[in-house]
């Protein structure tokens, strides 16, 4: 088990037990009175809550005590663990602790109590927008995923100014529409200039904040399965630009 890349061995800790969930659920589903049918709505996801213990060993009762104060210390803030026997890694934040003196002097149990989500190994995609094939995408993560977009804008002259460009397919509204994420009034005199939309919905334009001339509604993100992401611009046409798309999958 690690805890931000360091692993816990370091500490004289292993991970002993790990009690894992899915993520948890809400949903408003209601029957009201009088009605035929119950009102049906879509699940909504929350975090994973996993129980973890660690065995912890040292050469005293003090010596443990220290340990596991430095292992708590590392958990003090959000940190991305990997756990023994699971693929992915979890991002989670320390809810709860207790510890147990199984054996005063030679070993302690600590369990912690961890909340947070999952993901996976980094992917990227993407290439000359005009290729629409390029942004067909089949993910497989079984959670919305957030996602880093970035555009590089070229042009044949040193020159150039787009009224705006429309990205579809990585914004959606509640009802599951797809929206378009529009960054307006780009001009530049350079050849090769970049758009980044991160994982928050931040965008810059040549590395300068440009939120003031986006629409966007939500966070860009890749949904589980398939997935088609369109560019345009104010004349209605595709964007012949590079783009790439990069996202961690996360999972339910």
């Amino acid at each position: 088990m690690t805890i931000d890349g360091v692993d816990i061995s370091e500490f004289g800790a292993r991970q002993w037990n790990v009690k894992p969930e899915h993520q948890t659920v809400e949903n408003k589903t209601e029957w009201p009175e009088k009605f035929l049918t119950p009102i049906f709505l879509k699940s909504d996801f929350g975090l994973k809550k996993y129980e973890v213990t660690l065995l912890i060993k040292g050469t005293s009762r003090d010596d443990i005590w220290k340990k596991t104060g430095l292992i708590l210390q590392m958990l003090s803030k959000p940190a991305d663990i990997k756990l023994d026997g699971f693929n992915n890694t979890f991002r989670f934040a320390l809810t709860g602790h207790s510890q147990n003196e199984d054996s005063k002097k030679r070993f302690h149990t600590l369990t912690l109590e961890l909340e947070g989500y999952e993901y996976g190994e980094a992917v990227s995609f993407g290439g000359i927008t005009e290729v629409e094939e390029n942004f067909k995408h089949t993910s497989q993560a079984s959670a919305p995923s957030p996602c880093r977009l970035t555009i590089q804008l070229y042009c044949s002259t040193s020159l150039f100014t787009y009224n705006w460009i429309g990205i579809t397919g990585l914004t959606k509204k509640p009802n599951g529409e797809d929206t378009e994420i529009r960054v307006k009034n780009l001009k530049s005199e350079g050849a090769k200039e970049e758009i980044v939309i991160d994982e928050t919905g931040n965008v810059t334009f040549e590395g300068e904040n440009k939120n003031i001339d986006v629409e966007i509604f939500g966070v860009p993100h890749i949904m589980p399965g398939e997935n088609k992401i369109e560019f345009r611009t104010a004349s209605n046409k595709q964007v012949p630009n590079v783009a790439t798309i990069e996202y961690r999958p996360r999972f339910l």
